[in-house]
């Protein structure tokens, strides 16, 4: 587990207490604390919709912009070992002459 997907994990579970602990303030009369239970429920919705946007929007970006990357080198070792490749026929027809 990378550290990433650790401190999601980690920020996912306060979230989801956050919010079920807010929604327990909020339905049950025995506290008498709904309004304080909105606001907790409210808080623990924004950190878990925070940390889905957050992990929505970087899902993509290291390993998209790694591939591209690879891509651009493994074509520019294509274009050198063509060049070599036409460099050593080059020399054969050379020599063989």
């Amino acid at each position: 587990m990378t550290k990433k997907n650790f401190l999601f994990l980690v920020l996912t579970v306060v979230g989801g207490l956050l919010f079920a602990l807010g929604m327990c303030m909020c339905l049950l009369p025995e506290w008498n604390a709904f309004r304080p239970g909105v606001v907790v429920t409210g808080l623990g919705l924004a950190a878990l919709l925070a940390i889905g946007l957050v992990r929505w929007v970087m899902a993509g970006k290291p390993e998209t912009r790694q591939a591209i990357l690879q891509t651009q080198r493994d074509e520019q070792m294509e274009a050198a070992n063509q060049r070599k490749a036409e460099a050593e026929e080059r020399i054969r027809k050379a020599q063989g002459k």
